[in-house]
């Protein structure tokens, strides 16, 4: 059994050393003891170490035994210990655009991040034929070692940044006069996509004034009432179009952004494509000193050493 363990030592040890190796330099990983192989590694080592001291003291060295499982159980609780007291958390809100490099705890105190973060886009995605919200993405652009990564951040779908744990926790809705309104007309005979923004003014090709009047993130109608449903998220957003010749001839409507075919004011086709810069998402922001893996191994190590010992006793019983 000697043998046996210091031949599975040697062979985790080469392996482990390989796939770190190679997450780090080669696949740059993030958080490369998060890695399937080298939790296994780190397995096989705790397994063939115990099982190497057990050929050397099962019979002979109960007293170290028994020093060494109390000694695992004392280092499982300082683990809990540290985790409770030094766990960092807080929050991070993000506007569409906007880029940071700290959270904010509890109290609203900035702290520094180890990178900086940036929401390129935020989107809501509801069920099918209905405005209930199935889940939200954010699509981040993180600086990490004057290097950009891009980034997806789901609902129970955390990444994990230098150690530090993000989460999709939130969004909202925040009038931001850095916006835009992505629209596209059609005059029948030809077509034209601008920018604009809320309450601008644009002087399309054929002279007409296109004003964009007012806007309803949760647009609904009720009959000839029009109304907004959930002010908060922008799960049916429409824009109160004007279409003037001169101010005594003008033509205005609601045109929702789910009308994939557009919407007729007048004498124009009107489709909003895409409305940016008025989301923002919240981000929870959690890092322990000690992740997930530490603490299942010295779960492990304390319960194999715990079986070690209850072996041994029996074994000293029936000699």
């Amino acid at each position: 059994m000697k043998n046996i363990s210091i031949r599975l030592i040697g062979g985790a040890l080469v392996i482990l050393v390989f796939r770190l190796a190679y997450l780090s330099l080669l696949a740059r990983k993030d958080n490369v003891f998060e890695d399937l192989v080298v939790i296994g590694c780190f397995l096989a080592l705790i397994l063939a170490l115990l099982f190497y001291l057990y050929s050397l003291w099962i019979r002979k060295k109960a007293r170290s035994l028994n020093f060494l499982f109390h000694l695992s159980l004392t280092a499982l609780f300082v683990v809990f210990f540290l985790n409770e007291t030094w766990t960092e958390s807080g929050y991070i809100p993000l506007l569409e655009g906007e880029s940071v490099s700290h959270y904010l705890d509890k109290n609203k105190i900035r702290h520094p991040l180890p990178f900086s973060m940036q929401c390129l886009d935020f989107k809501l995605e509801t069920f099918p034929g209905t405005f209930r919200t199935k889940s939200f993405v954010s699509k981040l652009k993180i600086g990490l070692d004057n290097q950009e990564q891009l980034k997806e951040l789901r609902v129970n779908s955390p990444i994990t940044i230098k150690n530090y744990k993000l989460f999709q926790s939130d969004h909202g809705l925040e009038i931001n006069p850095n916006h835009w309104i992505k629209i596209s007309v059609d005059f029948g005979n030809q077509k034209d996509t601008f920018y604009s923004k809320i309450g601008d003014t644009t002087r399309l090709r054929d002279g007409t004034l296109f004003s964009v009047l007012d806007f309803s993130p949760s647009l609904a109608s009720k009959g000839e009432q029009i109304y907004t449903f959930d002010p908060d998220s922008l799960l049916n957003p429409a824009c109160l179009i004007r279409l003037a010749s001169n101010f005594s001839n003008s033509d205005q409507g609601w045109v929702m952004a789910s009308q994939l075919d557009g919407k007729k004011v007048g004498h124009i086709n009107i489709k909003i494509d895409d409305i940016w810069g008025l989301e923002y998402t919240v981000i929870s922001v959690i890092r322990a000193p000690f992740n997930l893996v530490v603490i299942f191994l010295s779960l492990l190590t304390a319960g194999l050493g715990a079986l070690i010992l209850v072996r041994n006793k029996k074994c000293s019983h029936k000699n």
